[in-house]
């Protein structure tokens, strides 16, 4: 027995994954920086990447963060069922539902977006006889010639609202919300300089003519309130179960609303409003994690924005329109 060859030895039990999170709940990147932590009301193993065999996947308790689970792994690893979308670091990105965050100074997620889409919102009425010509004189969404429309607008193409969504989002931003004057009309100029600094890369890359289209103003209120209702259901911890495109579907022709457009043309709105914002993903988050020096706030600043940046992915994720794969 003492020459038994070793194939005929036991073999160790497997490994298991390095965690991608601190036992506090921040996020390890792969260049050894820390994000923050994850929520944990998302997290459902069946859009996991796949464990190797023998290392069970605990589902874990809405509520607790994502460090809860050790046992998520990176991409690279099959997945069982398709592939695995990842993040600009090479950590997994998993669908899911939205996050119930606690009140901020006093304000809850609804304030903070509603303040947020103020202040990062500029004057974007100058670009629009650039947009018409670029857009050969037709409305972004309806396809059809500006001059048949009796209210012609520019149009962020990744809603105002979303954008201010996604900066109550980001933990790295909660420094320069706290100083945010509430009392002061709605608009960067008049807040105190630190949240200037902190959210002058988030307005000009938001009011960039890259991000802008013309339309009609029927067609960007009723998207306008398809962003509402999704964003709203995500606030409260839910899952956008049909995506984003379904949900501008139904509110283009909801019978209930102004002016609902045809149900065929309505499909084919939604579908032209979530081409746009699939083009625009990875130059949006490009842009936003890229901050000129001369806009530094400090060492932090360039991490606050690439938080940002990670926040508007997971958002194309819960909107079911990310392209990463």
């Amino acid at each position: 027995m003492g020459n038994c060859l070793p194939c005929c030895r036991p073999r160790p039990p497997p490994k298991a994954p390095e965690p991608l999170f601190n036992p506090d709940g921040t996020r390890i990147r792969t260049d050894g920086t820390q994000l923050a932590a994850r929520p944990a009301a998302c997290y459902d193993p069946k859009w996991d990447p796949a464990v190797p065999s023998g290392i069970p996947v605990q589902p874990q308790a809405v509520g607790l963060p994502h460090a809860a689970t050790p046992q998520a792994v990176p991409c690279g690893l099959p997945l069982a069922g398709g592939a695995c979308p990842a993040l600009s670091d090479g950590v997994g990105l998993v669908r899911r539902r939205g996050k119930v965050y606690a009140r901020l100074e006093g304000h809850g997620h609804a304030e903070w977006r509603s303040m947020l889409k103020d202040l990062v919102r500029a004057e974007v009425t100058s670009h629009r006889g650039d947009l018409e010509r670029k857009q050969r004189g037709n409305g972004a969404y309806t396809l059809r010639p500006l001059s048949t429309m009796s209210q012609v607008q520019v149009d962020h193409v990744f809603e105002c609202q979303a954008m201010g969504d996604v900066l109550f989002r980001a933990e790295g931003m909660r420094g320069v919300l706290r100083a945010v004057d509430w009392q002061s009309k709605r608009r960067l100029s008049s807040q105190p300089v630190v949240v200037q600094s902190g959210l002058s890369h988030a307005c000009l890359v938001h009011n960039s003519p890259d991000f802008l289209v013309v339309t009609s103003g029927l067609s960007n209120r009723k998207k306008q309130g398809a962003f509402q209702r999704a964003l709203r259901m995500l606030e409260r911890g839910e899952e956008l179960e049909r995506g984003i495109e379904a949900e501008l579907a139904h509110n283009f022709s909801n019978p209930g609303l102004e002016s609902p457009f045809e149900p065929a043309h309505a499909r084919l709105m939604a579908r032209e409003v979530t081409r746009r914002l699939r083009d625009l993903e990875e130059p949006l988050i490009a842009r936003l994690a890229d901050v000129p020096r001369g806009l530094a706030q400090g060492s932090g600043q360039g991490r606050r924005y690439e938080e940002l940046a990670d926040e508007v992915r997971v958002l194309y994720d819960q909107f079911a329109i990310t392209q990463r794969i």
